[in-house]
C-alpha cells in the first residue's frame, strides 16, 4: 500500500470554518470549448459532487486521477459526481485532452490558468489548494465540506459520505 500526503478522514481540522462556496473567478475558468464558466455551473445539487483539481505533467495525478475513470466505468451507482479542473491553462487545451484521453479519465474536466486558481480560491483557514491532486468534496447543497491535498483513496471518500448523512 502506498503511503498518503495526507490521510483524508484526518484533515477536519484543517477544514474547519471551510467558506459555504470555493469561489473561483469566472474569467479564471473555462470549458474545453474555451466559454468563461463557474463551479456553480458544474456542481450537481441534490448530489455529493467531487472536483479534482489536477494538472498534466503532476505525477501523482497520472498515478490516481485514473483510478477515479476506473471506478465511474464500473460503479454501477457511484455515491458522488465528479468534475476535473485542469490548471495547464486553456493555451494547452490539446495537451489536456490528450491527458484525458490517456488516463481514461471518463469524467469532464474545466481549464484554469495555474497562477489565477490559488489566489481567487477563497480563504480556506489552514487549507489551501496549492498543489495537485487536490480534492473539493460538495455536499447535495452545494456547499464544501472536504478540502484534501494530495492523494485521496475513494474509499475514504465514500466513508465520508455515509457518516457525514444525506446533506
Amino acid at each position: 500500500m502506498r503511503p498518503r500526503m495526507a490521510h483524508f478522514l484526518q484533515t477536519l481540522k484543517l477544514n474547519d470554518g471551510l467558506p459555504e462556496r470555493t469561489k473561483i473567478a469566472p474569467t479564471a475558468l473555462r470549458d474545453l470549448s474555451g466559454k468563461p464558466t463557474t463551479l456553480d455551473d458544474h456542481i450537481e445539487k441534490g448530489r455529493w459532487s467531487l472536483v479534482v483539481i489536477w494538472a498534466s505533467r503532476c505525477h501523482v495525478c497520472a498515478s490516481e486521477i485514473p483510478r477515479y475513470g476506473a471506478y465511474f466505468a464500473s460503479a454501477p451507482e457511484p455515491r458522488f459526481s465528479i468534475l476535473g479542473v485542469a490548471l495547464d491553462g486553456y493555451a494547452r487545451k490539446s495537451r489536456i485532452v490528450g491527458t484525458m484521453t490517456r488516463w481514461n479519465m471518463g469524467f469532464p474536466s474545466l481549464v484554469a490558468e495555474r497562477s489565477a486558481l490559488p489566489s481567487n480560491c477563497g480563504e480556506m483557514r489552514n487549507a489551501s489548494p496549492y498543489g495537485t491532486p487536490t480534492f473539493m468534496l460538495f455536499n447535495p447543497s452545494g456547499q464544501l465540506k472536504k478540502l484534501n491535498v494530495g492523494p485521496v483513496w475513494i474509499s475514504e471518500l465514500e466513508e465520508f459520505i455515509r457518516s457525514y448523512g444525506p446533506s
